[in-house]
C-alpha cells in the first residue's frame, strides 16, 4: 500500500503496488465486516469477477477472509471515476 486516494463510508482506496503494477486497494473499513454487509461484500467480488468491458474497472482479486477484507482493482490514474 501506498498513498490513500479516497475513503468513504464502506472503505479506502490506496493505491498500491501488486506483481509489478500499479493497482487500487479497496480495504473494507472493520465496523462494515461486523454488520450485515460481509454478504454484500463477497457479492460485491463475485460479480465483479465475472464482469468484463473496457469501460469497467477491471477486477484484479481479493480476500475475502475477515478482518482482511479488500478488492484489488485496476489503477486509473485521472482522477475520480464519477
Amino acid at each position: 500500500l501506498t498513498e490513500k486516494l479516497s475513503e468513504g463510508g464502506y472503505g479506502v482506496v490506496h493505491k498500491g503496488l501488486w506483481k509489478q503494477t500499479l493497482v487500487a486497494i479497496k480495504q473494507i473499513k472493520t465496523e462494515i465486516i461486523k454488520d450485515d454487509k460481509l454478504d454484500e461484500f463477497r457479492n460485491e467480488c463475485a460479480v465483479m469477477e465475472v464482469i468484463r468491458h473496457p469501460n469497467i474497472v477491471m477486477f484484479l482479486g481479493a480476500c475475502t477472509t475477515p478482518p482482511n477484507l479488500c478488492i484489488v482493482l485496476e489503477y486509473c490514474g485521472r482522477g475520480s471515476l464519477w
